[in-house]
């Protein structure tokens, strides 16, 4: 259900072999009455994991918590707004992407059995990485990048605030 004043916009079409599906916030979504936020909107997206998916997304003001483990993508993009965002990779992939955060907290959870190669920089804040990576300069590769047929790239980018990126145990 939307906020009040937040009209919910949704778009599809089809270019070729693609589906492209858009969903976008629009309108003040927020009552601050001295300084309490009276509302608070939450999306639930549950994507699939059959198909590849070129996933490209834009967050606001807020949290957002973005599970990708179970997804097949072929290309990531994310700008994270204004808030905390915590992103969680899949287990395997072969696909570039980039991940940037505006202002706040931005996490990045890697699961051990992922491929990847990380060039992570920040703005005015830190970059924190914790794992079993080999560090050249802001570039950090896992261990079994350089022999996988299938693998990542990712270009992390901070604005104002912290990048965290955590190596954790596949689930």
């Amino acid at each position: 259900r939307p906020l009040r004043n937040e009209r919910i916009e949704e778009s599809f079409r089809q270019e070729g072999d693609r589906a492209i599906y858009t969903v976008r916030s629009e309108g003040t979504a927020l009552s601050l009455p001295v300084w309490n936020w009276r509302g608070q909107g939450q999306w639930e997206v549950e994507l699939t994991s059959a198909v590849p998916l070129d996933l490209e997304i834009s967050t606001g003001v807020g949290e957002a918590t973005l599970d990708l483990e179970q997804l097949q993508l072929s290309a990531l993009q994310i700008n994270s707004g204004v808030g905390s965002t915590e992103v969680t990779l899949p287990g395997r992939g072969n696909f570039r992407g980039e991940i940037s955060g505006g202002v706040g907290e931005l996490t990045i959870l890697v699961p051990d059995t992922l491929p990847v190669q990380l060039t992570a920089s920040a703005g005015l804040g830190s970059v924190d990485v914790d794992g079993d990576f080999a560090r050249d300069g802001r570039v950090y590769t896992s261990p079994e990048y350089g022999r996988a047929g299938q693998r990542v790239q990712l270009t992390v980018s901070g604005g104002v605030g912290s990048v965290t990126i955590r190596q954790v145990e596949k689930r």
